[in-house]
């Protein structure tokens, strides 16, 4: 249930992008506690997709594959990577013949996680479509996407 001030906050404004962000940082929130939960230290909701596409592509890909991928900025991307490396999740392979380009590799550790993080996904997507009927959520997707087509 959402607090008080959050829903009247939202309902005020009566704008869809309030509601976006009331439920993202939700979703972050939750992401966080099942994070801290698992001992899942260093990652945070940002890392998501990009763990997620290294998950994907055999733990590893370029950094550029990695910016395409997530439709995130160099420097974002960077810096996703720089914590996720401090933190023993992934390494830099600078072994390309072309040394302005570089993998990005999933370590042992970033590997040992995966199932925990599918577990939060899921656990995220239950909380998430909880009460809403498979129709609703396929509507929903389809105008997400033309909200995010608009956009662009």
């Amino acid at each position: 249930m959402l607090s008080k001030s959050i829903m009247e906050a939202v309902m005020n404004n009566n704008s869809f992008i309030s509601i976006i962000s009331a439920i993202r940082e939700r979703a972050n929130k939750i992401i966080e506690l099942e994070l801290k939960q698992r001992n899942m230290i260093g990652i945070l909701p940002a890392h998501g997709n990009v763990l997620h596409n290294l998950f994907i592509n055999d733990g590893k890909l370029l950094q550029s594959e990695l910016v395409e991928k997530t439709g995130r900025v160099k420097s974002t991307i960077t810096g996703i990577i720089d914590t996720l490396e401090a933190n023993g999740y992934v390494e830099r392979d600078k072994s390309f013949p072309d040394k302005r380009n570089t993998f990005v590799v999933l370590t042992e550790k970033g590997r040992s996680v995966q199932n925990a993080f599918y577990e939060i996904s899921e656990k995220l997507l239950e909380k998430t479509y909880k009460d809403i009927p498979e129709n609703e959520q396929e509507q929903l997707k389809i105008i997400l996407l033309k909200i995010l087509k608009n956009m662009n």
